[in-house]
């Protein structure tokens, strides 16, 4: 594997781990919430 792939490849990863840590943080949010 290339570096450039290597690095594309770990950029990736860190998108997925943003968009779930986002995730989590807007379900323990909206668990919060009174009903």
């Amino acid at each position: 594997m290339t570096p450039a792939a290597r690095a594309d490849r770990s950029a990736d990863h860190l998108a997925v781990l943003e968009i779930l840590s986002r995730f989590a943080e807007d379900l323990t949010q909206t668990a919060e919430l009174p009903e």
